[in-house]
């Protein structure tokens, strides 16, 4: 049985093996940046640069990847052969592990540490079993308690840590609400609500009342997401405001949901599709697509690797000292037809934007807690749902 020591830079990194009994070197590793270029936005996905083997065999081996950080062969330091393949299936279960040290290396799929005995995939938050295509233990934050692997979707999403990639809006806010000692009941009414936006006013209809809640359709006054989070955050006090005769929690999650979504949209969308550059959205016609299709920010961007979907990924920062693309951040792309002009930012990976909105969704839900504190009826369901009493 070995211990494993670890660098206190870099906690969650496997640096050597040593046997219980006396300590003698086993193995080593040394690691780089990972697939977001730094140590440890990707989790450490792709940085293993070689691994060290201290018993016989004896030798060091380069690791080598595809394009997701999976570890896919190993070569030697010495010679230049390789000593190792592996392949897998669409959950990551092992179709192929060949050759002499392919046992040896324990980080495969996913650079995480693989269990021989069992092929549990082990996480830093969870295990995960490849040939059961699921994990062994529910979601740390405890929103729904899901086992599934990426949503079964393997091809269209990823994991870095053992934490489940969901939108935001639903999962992330829901986690953040339980970790404030809001019921799950009540968390879970918050981020259906604030991910119902994306539906119930919806940017696929190019009108001022859907686009305000996603992007500043202000002309020229206060962000227009900032009113509806305040407007949102007044009725749901109103929900759980006694001293009127009021009681209703799920009212009141619901609307702070509604608000979250426009903070949280000015986080993620910065200055994309301001009315200030954009006015005449409501003048593009259904047809042709193409017509519509080109106001997804960051349509034009030239960055290869990045589109549309890159500014609402989470893993992605602007330039802005916050992540966000603000003003400053957005390059020009062109004027359309019906005289908007539309642009692009350039993303690296980062986490800003992601503590951005963490921060502001925590001040706004500990703001609400405050108020039941003091307005909520006593032994009501607000406070139990809010406050846990």
């Amino acid at each position: 049985m070995h211990r494993r020591w670890q660098t206190k830079k870099s906690a969650r990194r496997h640096m050597r093996e040593l046997p219980a009994t006396n300590n003698a070197l086993v193995r080593s590793y040394v690691w780089g940046l990972d697939l977001s270029g730094t140590l440890e936005v990707a989790g450490g996905v792709g940085g293993l640069l070689w691994i060290s083997n201290f018993h016989s065999p004896i030798g060091t081996h380069f690791v080598g990847y595809d394009g997701n950080g999976n570890v896919v062969a190993l070569v030697s330091a010495t010679t230049g052969t390789e000593t190792a393949r592996y392949e897998y299936g669409p959950f990551g279960e092992p179709i192929r592990v060949s050759g002499s040290a392919a046992s040896l290396n324990p980080f495969r799929f996913s650079t995480k540490r693989t269990c021989n005995t069992t092929d549990l995939v082990l996480y830093e938050y969870r295990a995960y079993s490849p040939g059961l295509g699921r994990w062994l233990s529910r979601d740390p934050i405890e929103l729904a308690g899901v086992y599934n692997y990426l949503a079964n979707d393997c091809l269209g999403k990823a994991e870095i840590l053992g934490l489940w990639n969901e939108d935001i809006h639903y999962t992330a806010t829901g986690g953040w609400a339980v970790s404030l000692g809001i019921t799950l009941a009540a968390s879970e009414q918050i981020a259906r609500s604030d991910n119902r936006i994306d539906s119930d006013y919806t940017t696929l209809k190019f009108s001022e009342a859907n686009w305000s809640w996603h992007f500043d359709r202000s002309k020229g006054g206060e962000d227009s997401r900032v009113p509806h989070a305040y407007e949102t955050y007044e009725k749901a006090q109103g929900c759980c405001n006694w001293e009127v005769g009021q009681d209703d929690w799920k009212c009141a999650a619901r609307e702070l949901g509604m608000g979250l979504h426009a903070l949280q949209d000015w986080v993620a969308h910065g200055d994309f599709n301001r009315w200030q550059e954009a006015p005449n959205i409501e003048r593009v016609p259904w047809w042709p697509p193409s017509a519509r299709l080109q106001y997804r920010h960051n349509e034009f961007t030239p960055i290869r690797g990045q589109d549309y979907r890159t500014v609402d990924d989470w893993m992605y920062d602007s330039c802005d000292l916050d992540g966000r693309p603000t003003l400053e951040c957005l390059v020009f792309a062109k004027r359309t037809e019906y005289g908007d002009n539309l642009f692009w930012a350039p993303f690296v990976f980062g986490l800003k934007r992601l503590w951005t909105t963490e921060a502001l969704t925590l001040d706004y839900l500990r703001a609400f807690q405050e108020f039941v504190r003091a307005k909520g009826k006593p032994c009501g369901q607000c406070r139990h749902h809010f406050l846990g009493e």
